[in-house]
């Protein structure tokens, strides 16, 4: 196996979906709708992280969906700090398989709690629209496979 570095990472194969991987993390193409409505319909880009505790979404996204907060909530960042957010409440349209099944899944709809987020750069700038925590990663099985630079979600069964 040929091993290819990036940045100080050992990569495999022709080494870009693990550039890509190690580069930006997991991300998945959703759908989101507002709760329960099938309209209006955004597709956002969500980096899979399981560092942290809640979803959020920029803040842009949340008014293209004309949603409107739940609450505040406080909002630890990663360097300890905290911040009041508001809570908003959407459906998730992600392209899951069924784990176990070795069926290739299809959609999966879950509802969706999510704060929303500054993001200081332009839609077409962006790596990814916001994240996906454990508070919705724990309904799902993530399996992450950095030397082949891809990964699966798969709905628990």
């Amino acid at each position: 196996m040929k091993l290819y570095y990036h940045d100080g990472y050992a990569v495999a194969g022709d080494g870009s979906a693990a550039k890509r991987l190690i580069l930006h993390g997991p991300i998945i193409k959703v759908e989101l709708t507002p709760w329960h409505l099938p309209a209006p319909r955004v597709t956002a880009r969500l980096l899979l992280d399981t560092g942290s505790d809640i979803s959020a979404l920029a803040q842009d996204i949340i008014g293209s969906l004309g949603l409107s907060s739940l609450r505040p909530v406080q909002a630890r960042l990663a360097d300890g700090r905290v911040y009041q957010r508001f809570l908003y409440r959407m459906s998730m349209h992600l392209p899951v398989s069924c784990a176990g099944q070795g069926a290739p899944g299809g959609t999966f709809m879950f509802s969706a709690n999510s704060v929303g987020q500054e993001v200081h750069s332009p839609p077409d700038m962006r790596v990814s629209d916001g994240l996906i925590g454990r508070d919705f990663l724990s309904h799902f099985q993530f399996r992450y496979d950095g030397e082949t630079g891809s990964f699966r979600l798969e709905v628990r069964q």
